[in-house]
Order: C-alpha cells, then sequence, then structure tokens
C-alpha cells in the first residue's frame, strides 16, 4: 500500500528529523505511529521502540506491515525473548514493553545482546512519567545507545499535573529543558509543603515558562484541528442509593468497618483503602479477602444492560467481581479482557471486537486503553466507575473516536450514584483536564 501522509504528518517526520529530540504532543488517533515509522525509514537508523504491550503485539506490527514493509522488526516477549534478543543486529525496528525492559537489561549485563546505536521510540511517555519508577530507570541508563534521535509519543502527557512531564523530556535531552534533576525542577517552578501534607502548587508565571522551555523540541496537534471526528455525546445516568443501602454506605464512610457477618469484617485502616471500599460497595460489592467479595446489589450492572441493546458497547468495570454481576445479570459469561488474559487471547477478543462479533465487551480500562484501533467494532463506551486517572479515562475514549470511526456519533455512558465518591473521582478528573489542555493550548500559541 502506498504511504501517503498528511500534511501533519509530513511536517512531524520533518520535525522528528531537524530537532532530533522531539515531542509529538499529538492527540490519540492522529497517526502517531506512521509518521515516525517514516521517519525511522527516513533516517536509516535501526529502531528500538518502548510501547504498552497490547501496542507492541498488535499496534505496531500491523502498522510495520501495512506502511513500512521493507522494514525487518522483532517482537521482545514471552517464550522467546532471550532467543531473538540474541539475534538483535538483524533486525530494523525492536518492539519491547515497558515490564520486558527488565529482562533486557539483565540480558545487557550478561553480554548476551550485542548494542547497537538505536533510533528510540518511546510510545505513550506519560507510562515513564515517574523518574523512580523501573521502567524510567532502565532508559535513562541506556541513553547512551540513543546518541542522535529520541522521540517520545503521548496525547496525555500532564495527567495528573506539570510534574509529570520532567521524566519525559529527561529522556529526550538529559535536562536541557527542564533541569537535569527532579528536585531543582520542582523547586524552580513549584511550591512544595513537605511533611505532613505534600503539597505541591505550581508558582505564578510558572506554567507559561514551562510551555516555553519545552516548545522548541515539542509539535502539538489536537484531533479536532486535523480530522472531521464523529460528535463526542455525553450520557450520564445518575443513580440513587436506595435508603437501606445510603445507610450502609454512610456506616462505611463514617466507622471505616462493615460486619459483615458474625466472623467477617472489613475495615479501611486509612482514608486510601476507605475510598476503594467505597468505590467497591458502589459497584455492587465489598471484598473482605484478596478472592471473596460480599454482593450487596446489581443496580450498576442491570443499568448497563438496559442501555446495552443501543448498539454494540464497551464496558469498563474497575474491580474484578464487576465482570461475576455483569454475567449474572446477562445470564451468560461475556467476553473479558483484563490483566490475567493471555496476549494471544486478548488479540483473539479484539478482533472479534473489530469484526463486530461482539455485542458486548468487558474491559479492564488500563488492558486497553493505550495505542489500540477500536473503532470498527462500536460507538459506544460505558464506564460503571470513572478511573482516577486523566490518562486512561481520555485514551479509553480515543479507542473509539478515531478517523476511521464509521458512525457519525461516539457515545460516552458513564452510570454513577447521586452524592457519593463518584461525584468525587468526576471532579478531580475535571481538575485534571483543565490542566492539561491549558498545556496543549499554551504549546499551539508559543
Amino acid at each position: 500500500m502506498t504511504l501517503q501522509l498528511r500534511d501533519y504528518q509530513d511536517y512531524g517526520v520533518k520535525h522528528i528529523l531537524a530537532k532530533k529530540r522531539a515531542f509529538l504532543m499529538w492527540d490519540m488517533g492522529l497517526g502517531k505511529t506512521v509518521t515516525v515509522l517514516k521517519a525511522i525509514e527516513k533516517s536509516k537508523q535501526p529502531a528500538f521502540i518502548i510501547a504498552p504491550l497490547t501496542a507492541v503485539l498488535v499496534t505496531w506490527p500491523d502498522e510495520i506491515q501495512k506502511w513500512t514493509p521493507q522494514l525487518k522488526y522483532c517482537i521482545l516477549h514471552g517464550s522467546t525473548f532471550e532467543h531473538v534478543a540474541r539475534h538483535l543486529h538483524l533486525y530494523d525496528i525492536i518492539l519491547i514493553n515497558f515490564e520486558g525492559l527488565i529482562k533486557w537489561r539483565r540480558l545487557v549485563y550478561q553480554r548476551k545482546i550485542k548494542l547497537r546505536k538505536y533510533f528510540l521510540v518511546v510510545d505513550e511517555s506519560s507510562w515513564v512519567k515517574n523518574f523512580k519508577s523501573k521502567r524510567w530507570e532502565i532508559i535513562a541508563e541506556a541513553l547512551p545507545i540513543f546518541p542522535k534521535y529520541r522521540v517520545c509519543l503521548s496525547g496525555t502527557p500532564a495527567p495528573n499535573s506539570l510534574l509529570d512531564l520532567w521524566a519525559q523530556y529527561f529522556i529526550l535531552d538529559e535536562g536541557r529543558s527542564l533541569t537535569d534533576s527532579f528536585y531543582r525542577f520542582r523547586s524552580k517552578y513549584f511550591n512544595f509543603s513537605g511533611a505532613p501534607r505534600y503539597l505541591t502548587t505550581i508558582k505564578k508565571g510558572a506554567a507559561q515558562r514551562i510551555h516555553e522551555r519545552i516548545a522548541p523540541r515539542t509539535y502539538v496537534i489536537k484531533s479536532s484541528d486535523e480530522l472531521n471526528l464523529p460528535e463526542l455525546v455525553y450520557n450520564n445516568i445518575h443513580l440513587k442509593l436506595p435508603i437501606k443501602l445510603r445507610r450502609v454506605y454512610d456506616e462505611l464512610s463514617k466507622e471505616f468497618q462493615l460486619q459483615l457477618s458474625k466472623t467477617d469484617f472489613v475495615i479501611a485502616n486509612s482514608s486510601a483503602v476507605l475510598q476503594s471500599k467505597l468505590r467497591q460497595f458502589l459497584q455492587g460489592g465489598v471484598y473482605y479477602d484478596e478472592q471473596k467479595f460480599k454482593q450487596y446489589h446489581m443496580m450498576k450492572a442491570q443499568a448497563f444492560k438496559d442501555i446495552q441493546s443501543t448498539g454494540s458497547m464497551l464496558c469498563m468495570i474497575q474491580f474484578r467481581f464487576e465482570y461475576d454481576l455483569l454475567c449474572k445479570v446477562f445470564n451468560h459469561k461475556l467476553p473479558l479482557i483484563n490483566g490475567s488474559v493471555s496476549a494471544k487471547v486478548k488479540q483473539k477478543i479484539i478482533r472479534q471486537w473489530n469484526n463486530r462479533e461482539l455485542p458486548v465487551l468487558v474491559c479492564q480500562p488500563r488492558s486497553v486503553a493505550f495505542s489500540l484501533n477500536l473503532q470498527e467494532g462500536g460507538h459506544h463506551i460505558c464506564w460503571l466507575a470513572l478511573p482516577w486517572e486523566l490518562d486512561v479515562y481520555k485514551q479509553m475514549i480515543k479507542r473509539l473516536l478515531r478517523h476511521g470511526q464509521k458512525h457519525n456519533r461516539v457515545i460516552v455512558h458513564t452510570i454513577s450514584f447521586k452524592d457519593t465518591v463518584d461525584s468525587r473521582v468526576a471532579k478531580v478528573l475535571g481538575q485534571k483536564n483543565a490542566t492539561q489542555e491549558q498545556l496543549f493550548q499554551a504549546l499551539k500559541e508559543v
């Protein structure tokens, strides 16, 4: 197939090759993958691409075969990891997921891998926003083997705050943009209270200074600027807890504990645990053991069934027991993708979805939210509970709201209980989204 880049993609290739250390801060669905492949092809350098597992197994191989079949690629994953690693010098593109970096480094230390100079690509770079994480540490340690080209890709670069940018830009330029120390960066641009509150707020005028520092390396595009996308419609379904359930919810909220039976108790020994238990309760049950939960209701599961008749629908869950409740309501097993599903089964289910063979697909969001094309399977997504993470929320919606969606509307359903922690999660997401939207807008104007 002949590769015809859009104008902004062609400019993206030129931006990468000219800047050499570049951040494509593109909205989801704009074709970051094909743009980077063209840049790799023109650079005539082997590439080392780090990405979420599903992108490594599905998205990147599909795009390589479609657009740059002359580039030979390999995947470092699973039982063939070490065998393939011994022959990396034979490939133009190496694909590895973030979790595989630990094994890759071990083989490097054991001198079982012949190192070369690579074109580095970090797909979904917000996954390395934490400079204390092992994945960031390994990439930072390996920067000398990526001397010329380094590219970060993300449509959600600052899912929590502008603090998230430091680790990503350090990978690009080792501190030239945002200082060579996270603590120096924080001290320069933020107020940090320290113990016991550990409250961080941005200094007056600091956001603009950060935007100006990163602008030269950053190419920003919103999908609304370049694509004629379907209309995004929100359908917020607000439920009310019955009096008996409200009493139980309030008891747990105030007392930090629930008595489930004569022998079983739920005790929340911290505010964080309490928030999790309250969310579990709103989803229909409460875990009192690692695998055991007490069921209280099926109101959200039933509400989902009531709206599912509108068309094929992705259903987002937060806890494993929600899947059991959904299967009870539907009276049969539903297809599920979560962290325990094998890569092979996951690929099969994704293809079934895109072939419109599945009226319902239940997902744990982090397992499918990044770098997947799901727009061919439907245009409805339902959140039984909103996630705390903005990047997961926005990325998941963009699996459907992207180029190639055949319907003129993508509908986002959210099922929540009034006057509960559900409302707090929605408020936090809104605040985080405002910060990130300001970042995108400011960089477009610099």
